[in-house]
This record gives structure tokens, sequence and C-alpha cells, in this order.
């Protein structure tokens, strides 16, 4: 499947009533970019760099596989 084939509007649903957002059928949370860059930074002061650079490309790659695997599906 190419990018110029998938046409977010018939992946991603929203439930105003029930505020459940779905992408793929499965359910997605949306993330405040700077709340995101808040977490990032107390990773930092907590683990260090190379810490806090584990976990997030370790979530990335996470969050990757299993967009990946719903798009198959």
């Amino acid at each position: 499947m190419r990018a110029e084939d998938l046409d977010l509007r018939e992946l991603l649903q929203f439930d105003p009533k029930g505020g459940v957002i779905r992408f793929g059928s499965q359910r997605a949370l949306l993330f405040d970019a700077v709340a995101m860059g808040i977490l990032r930074k107390e990773l930092v002061d907590l683990l260090g760099v190379a810490g806090a650079r584990g976990v997030l490309t370790r979530f990335g790659y996470a969050h990757g596989w299993r967009t990946a695997e719903n798009l198959e599906g």
C-alpha cells in the first residue's frame, strides 16, 4: 500500500458524544505537541539525553509497528 492510496477520512473516526478517536478501528490518543515537549524535557532531566532518546525511540518504533499492523489488517 502506498501513502497516496490512503484516505485519512476513511481511517480516522471520531465519536463526539463519547470522545473516542479511532484510527483504522483501533482506539487512538491525541497528544498536544507542547505536552510531548514537556515529557521529553522531563525524561532528559530524569534519564539524561541518551536515556530519553532510548525511551522515545522505542516508543516511536512501537507506534510505527502498530500503525503498520493496523493498516495491513
